[in-house]
Order: structure tokens, then sequence, then C-alpha cells
């Protein structure tokens, strides 16, 4: 890895700009739902249902979902 304050944007440095804009991400896998295992189904089901968890909870920013791009 390189070191943090190499990186220059608009004449800060990425350690400056984390102080300021700190990045966090947060990933989840569904692994069991209901009480039913789902550590044998593919990550495309696995997805969906997480997708599905959001949507019924209605949770909003800052958690959100990225494109599955």
């Amino acid at each position: 890895m390189g070191d943090q304050g190499s990186t220059s944007i608009g004449g800060r440095t990425g350690g400056q700009l984390a102080g300021v804009l700190p990045a966090h991400i947060i990933a989840l896998d569904v692994l069991q739902i209901d009480g039913r295992e789902l550590l044998t189904e593919p990550y495309e089901r696995r997805r969906a249902a997480g997708e599905g968890l959001f949507r019924e909870r209605g949770l909003s920013p800052p958690w959100t979902l990225p494109d599955d791009d």
C-alpha cells in the first residue's frame, strides 16, 4: 500500500481529506433469514435477500446499497 500522504487532491493530501471527508464501508452478506441458512445459496440470491431486507425495513442513508455493476 502507498503512503496516504502521497496522494494530493486540490492541494490536500489523502490524510487531510480523510479527516474532513471520512469514508466508511460496511460489507454484509445474508447467511441466514427466518431460521433458514443461505450458506449454500449463490451470491445473487443472498444479495437479493439483503436488498429485500433493506426495502422491507425502509433503510435509508447512511445505509445504502451500491449498484451491482
